[in-house]
């Protein structure tokens, strides 16, 4: 979860969460949506890393990448919103290496 919710983050704040979304391997989101769904500090990070799972990679896009508008407005919001709790990721990006240190 760590490194999704990073690159999810990163990719927003440089390039937009479409492209996240675009290039993420579908089972790592499902894993990580499964981890906030148990661990998210709150309700809106689970809902906002959700709203933007759509099937980008479809073969129906792979030539044109003609996504759907609506698609392409909820990854504006999420960007927005990522922009705006920039500061409650770090925090519990943080806590999620502090719950494994052990661990690495």
């Amino acid at each position: 979860a760590f490194l999704e919710l990073s690159s999810w983050m990163g990719t927003s704040l440089r390039s937009g969460v479409w492209t996240y979304y675009e290039a993420a391997d579908q089972e790592a989101i499902h894993k990580t949506i499964e981890y906030l769904h148990q661990f998210a500090p709150s309700e809106e990070l689970n809902k906002m890393y959700v709203l933007g799972n759509h099937d980008y990679q479809d073969a129906a896009y792979q030539t044109d990448f003609n996504y759907p508008q609506a698609w392409l407005e909820e990854a504006e919001l999420i960007d927005q919103w990522i922009f705006e709790n920039e500061k409650e990721i770090i925090l519990f990006l943080q806590n999620i290496l502090r719950m494994h240190i052990g661990c690495l």
